[in-house]
């Protein structure tokens, strides 16, 4: 029903069929309910993409600043972030960054990719261009499993493929 003959050769039924059609796909989309067979892995691969991103920096951050990388490694803007994000959930009493255990593991992923812009921190052992790859293709996925969003089917592929790389790279704690 998708197509039918004309002219000798086959055309869309879409035109007429694409309202009722999206009705449907709308409808099955927002009745399911129950989690996709690739979310274990791709949330799997994607924990260990950001603790493993996360280690490495603050690794890089203490070897920099050894004394002060709490303070040194963030710019003002995020030491604000993070410090309002802090006293909302965790550390009431803070009044500053240093008064925080690790302010890393207050930063979304994005705001930890910034970092390695960061000369004394530096590119993690990927290039420019793969960081790019890794945005383009790892910030999607992070933001459809945050938000809870249906996955692609190629996310788990993705997640898996980045977490290898990073493995590979990155050295072992």
């Amino acid at each position: 029903g998708l197509t039918s003959p004309e002219d000798g050769s086959r055309a869309w039924n879409l035109p007429w069929h694409l309202g009722p059609l999206k009705l449907a796909l709308d409808t099955a989309i927002s009745d399911s309910i129950e989690a996709q067979q690739q979310l274990p892995d791709t949330s799997d691969a994607m924990w260990k993409i950001e603790r493993m991103i996360r280690r490495e920096i603050r690794r890089m951050a203490i070897e920099s600043w050894p004394t002060s990388w709490r303070t040194q490694c963030l710019n003002d803007d995020l030491k604000t972030k993070v410090l309002e994000r802090a006293t909302e959930s965790a550390y009431l009493a803070a009044t500053t960054i240093k008064h925080l255990r690790d302010p890393l593991e207050w930063l979304s992923l994005g705001e930890l990719l910034q970092l390695t812009e960061n000369p004394k921190i530096g590119r993690l052992g990927l290039e420019s261009a793969q960081w790019r790859q890794f945005r383009n293709q790892v910030m999607p996925i992070r933001n459809r499993l945050a938000h809870m969003r249906t996955l692609y089917p190629d996310d788990k592929t993705n997640a898996v493929k980045w977490r290898r790389v990073l493995e590979s790279r990155l050295p072992k704690s």
